[in-house]
């Protein structure tokens, strides 16, 4: 599975802050967790959020294109009761129950400035961490619980986006800022949709925003142009889903990208021709072939709870499709015959629909501004699925009814060679009988004595005959009781089987 590179890499550098004609030497950096875009973030004293002196909010500017952040009350962010919130075995095929762990640890690495609270009038060194949270979206996914280690200054929602800024003034030393939300996830796909009927209409100034070109979307190139014209279908579904197989057919997943820490974004166009890329390649491909043939589309950050990208971040799409609404669609995971172009798995938590995110100045999940000091911050990521240990706990079921089938098995078989065993001596004594009773018939010209030995003999070997086949057959209904026996556990172990792979 593709990830998104989780791990924030630092910028530390030294600008020149021009006061009175006077220079004053300020450390002013910020750091950001990149797309892998492998680009510098300028940095500079308009990068860092104006911290108001009266209290803890920090000035909401207007993003072009997307609106001035909605403040969002703490006490909103859970979801209603909707329902029982664990998680149901006999639903595992649509819902989940997960807990994501986001932590950042934070670590003051370089000395204060003295000069930063005159520069600043009187502003303490501070730290300010922004960070994407999941939130609540209807029949996708539902905020059960979040608790936070360390208050937010503010929460904010940009159109579908949702933040939690973490304000922390003239920290002593290494702090961490942990944020724990419990969800319940849904199956939603192509089928759902389908079934659903949902229609919402797409406004014109919607549709232009998930019809542009833009960084890393480049549905002008020429070379995605080229590949749009090259891809028909008989109405927007049967489009989008030949956008799908193209998508899957022309790249190959890039382990080496995936591995690296700081691989830079080729952008759609690039991963065309280099046709290779991860989940961020394979949705902007996507995304771009969609807007060139005039279908909206639109590209979906978040975190997966399956695969190799656990722990990681995961990029999929999401299409608007008349009569159905937005489905989403996920190119990577089904280059590995993971899902289809109709199924996806609940395995998605959803965080952004925004490619180039100016709030968290391109970053993928969080950024990080600091001035009067120097900090080093790394991130980590936890999923606990309910889901994820249901199917475990199925496989290990698998392997260990696999072990004691096998073990059924090689009983079966030792039961087997001895019934043949046991048959092959009981038709011995049976030609033994039947050579007997030749002599019996010519032996009254050989005298009373061997008439009579040859009956003995006889009926020794018929007593020898009725012990070893009364014992054959007891041995025969024991293994026809194994087989049984075998075939019940078989049927039982196949039933798993065929769920699991359901499921997985």
């Amino acid at each position: 599975m593709a990830g998104i590179n989780m791990r924030g890499w630092r910028i530390s550098t030294k600008i020149l802050v021009v006061l009175l004609a006077a220079l004053v030497a300020s450390a002013v950096a910020g750091c950001a967790n990149s797309a892998g875009s492998g680009e510098k973030i300028t940095d500079g004293i308009r990068d860092i959020i104006t911290t108001s002196e009266s209290g803890n909010n920090t000035a909401l500017k207007e993003y072009a294109g997307r609106g001035t952040p909605a403040p969002v009350a703490l006490e909103s962010l859970v979801s209603p009761s909707q329902g029982p919130s664990q998680f149901d075995p006999a639903r595992a095929a649509d819902t989940d129950i997960v807990t994501v762990d986001m932590g950042y640890q934070v670590k003051v690495t370089g000395q204060r400035s003295g000069s930063v609270k005159s520069i600043f009038g009187g502003r303490e060194p501070e730290v300010v961490i922004t960070t994407l949270i999941p939130k609540t979206i209807e029949g996708k996914q539902r905020v059960l619980e979040i608790e936070f280690s360390v208050e937010p200054s503010q929460v904010y929602d940009v159109d579908e986006s949702r933040y939690a800024e973490f304000t922390v003034r003239n920290p002593e030393g290494d702090f961490d800022i942990n944020i724990r939300t419990k969800l319940e996830l849904f199956r939603y796909d192509v089928s759902t949709a389908r079934n659903a009927g949902r229609a919402a209409p797409l406004g014109e100034t919607e549709r232009a925003a998930f019809l542009k070109d833009e960084k890393y979307i480049e549905k002008d190139h020429p070379a995605i142009q080229e590949a749009a014209r090259s891809i028909q279908g008989t109405d927007d579904e049967g489009t989008v889903k030949k956008i799908y197989e193209f998508v899957v057919e022309e790249l190959e997943y890039d382990k080496a990208k995936a591995g690296s820490e700081t691989g830079k974004a080729y952008g759609a166009a690039n991963a065309l021709g280099l046709g290779k890329g991860v989940c961020v390649e394979y949705t902007d491909l996507f995304v771009a072939l969609c807007r060139a043939k005039g279908i909206p589309a639109k590209y979906v950050g978040g975190i997966p709870t399956e695969g190799e990208s656990l722990g990681k971040g995961h990029a999929w799409a999401e299409v608007y499709v008349p009569n159905y609404g937005w489905v989403p669609s996920d190119p990577t995971w089904g280059d590995t015959g993971a899902v289809t172009f109709d199924r996806l798995r609940p395995s998605y938590v959803y965080l952004t629909d925004v490619r180039n995110d100016e709030v968290l100045r391109n970053s993928d999940i969080y950024t990080c501004q600091y001035i009067g000091l120097d900090v080093d911050i790394s991130h980590s990521l936890n999923v606990d699925s309910a889901r994820t240990k249901y199917l475990a706990e199925l496989r290990s079921s698998i392997d260990t009814k696999k072990s004691k089938l096998e073990q059924l098995r090689k009983g079966l078989d030792t039961t087997f060679a001895t019934i043949k065993s046991s048959e092959a001596e009981i038709n011995r004594i049976d030609q033994e009988m039947a050579g007997v009773r030749r002599e019996l018939q010519t032996s009254a010209s050989l005298g009373q004595a061997e008439h009579n030995r040859l009956v003995e003999k006889y009926n020794s070997l018929v007593n020898s005959y009725n012990e070893k086949l009364a014992l054959h057959n007891q041995r025969v209904n024991a293994y026809q009781s194994e087989r049984d026996f075998y075939e019940a556990e078989r049927a039982e172990i196949n039933a798993v089987v065929d769920r699991y792979n359901l499921l997985k």
